[in-house]
């Protein structure tokens, strides 16, 4: 028959429930293998990780360079494969010609 050996600790605000998480995961517990359950929560949260303002960050800019490379490249595409098109779209003084 296999033991199982489970540890238990109660606090009293989530601020130590990420404390007592972090020391853990510091001692080198895998993540996967802590659970937090809270008093009048509707679920059992796994913990995978902490987000850092850095991580949303990197994915923000991950966003946005990929938004501004296909506006630039379909915007590129328009002022060369639409007649016309160029110049509306870029701004430029216009001479008159008589």
């Amino acid at each position: 028959m296999s033991e199982v050996n489970g540890v238990v600790g109660v606090y009293s605000s989530m601020r130590e429930v990420e404390d007592a998480v972090r020391a853990l995961l510091r001692q080198g517990i895998p993540a996967e293998q802590l659970s937090v359950i809270g008093q009048d929560l509707t679920s059992e949260t796994r913990v995978h990780g902490f987000v850092t303002t850095g991580d949303v960050a990197r994915s923000g800019a991950k966003t946005g360079a990929w938004l501004g490379g296909l506006f630039g490249l379909l915007s590129g595409a328009a002022l060369l494969l639409v007649p016309g098109a160029g110049p509306l779209l870029a701004p430029a003084p216009r001479r008159e010609s008589r």
